[in-house]
């Protein structure tokens, strides 16, 4: 697209369609997630409006005091139209710094992220602070495999988490990798033909750490499936909520699924055992 100058624009020999348009200027604001569309050929012109933006800077460094380059930014407002991300000036350069001057003047949570290190965010950073300073600590990274305590083989997509939280999905080779911060924590492993155990392994990392040698082992649950009916009419019920309780535990019992349009259910069991007498003492790994 030309600039001819005084404001005006030139979209040339383009094809007849719609067109997304987005606009940047120095010193005005950006909507990345409100362009403007036009529609090819066009009688009248479409004018773009543009407001005056503010500014957020600041620096991302290390422990040490050394700056981070690479690191990615977002910045995320009230509404979508305002929220910044996946642009080339949300990535810092070599001393650490960036410098978000397209802003919509309002308050926004800014996060940083780099490899290596623990991601950051702050809340509630208005436009017009030139000197905010994200110090990053260092990731631990964690990585193991996860194996069918029957045979060794190893189990595909196993939803891995570490302290509660979700990180990473086993590969077909049942690896999985991620970083996360320090501390003691424990980690689960789930999969729809295993039972689930949220406390598998519970891991002490000091920061900038690598474990990269546990191995988990996960016992293959048993499949259940039936067909849910009125009980007068004998009609199959669409959409019930089939629950199943281990006897003798005392867990409230899990959603086991739903029935389909014949009223037809299939599952297979998603907790592990919860009873004082059937749990397995919780292993613990502190590397060194």
């Amino acid at each position: 697209m030309a600039d001819l100058g005084g404001g005006q624009y030139l979209l040339d020999r383009a094809p007849s369609g719609k067109y997304r348009i987005d606009v940047a200027a120095r010193g005005f604001a950006r909507k990345p997630n409100s362009p403007a569309w036009l529609e090819a050929p066009q009688a009248e012109p479409l004018i773009l409006r543009l407001e005056a933006a503010g500014r957020i800077a600041g620096t991302v460094l290390d422990p040490e005091g050394n700056p981070i380059a690479g690191t990615r930014l977002s910045a995320s407002g009230v509404n979508e139209s305002q929220s910044y991300d996946d642009l080339d000036e949300l990535i810092t350069g070599a001393d650490g710094k960036f410098d978000l001057d397209f802003l919509l003047p309002d308050a926004y949570e800014i996060s940083v992220r780099a490899e290596g290190f623990v991601s950051d965010q702050r809340r509630d950073v208005k436009t017009g602070t030139l000197g905010l300073e994200f110090i990053l600590r260092r990731a631990a990274t964690l990585s193991g495999t996860v194996l069918s305590e029957e045979d060794d083989s190893p189990i595909e997509n196993v939803e891995v988490g570490f302290g509660g939280i979700d990180l990473d999905t086993t590969d077909t080779q049942g690896r999985f990798e991620f970083e996360t911060s320090s501390g003691t924590r424990s980690i689960s492993v789930k999969h729809r033909d295993f039972l689930y155990d949220e406390n598998a392994l519970e891991v002490k990392l000091e920061e900038g750490s690598r474990v990269t040698d546990l191995v988990i082992r996960m016992r293959r649950g048993f499949a259940a499936s039936g067909r849910v009916r009125d009980a007068q009419t004998g009609e199959p019920i669409a959409g019930a909520q089939v629950y199943g309780r281990l006897e003798g535990a005392r867990m409230p019992p899990s959603t086991v699924s739903g029935s389909g349009e014949d009223g037809a259910s299939s599952s297979s069991t998603s907790r592990r055992e919860p009873t004082a007498s059937k749990r397995r003492p919780q292993k613990r790994y502190a590397p060194g």
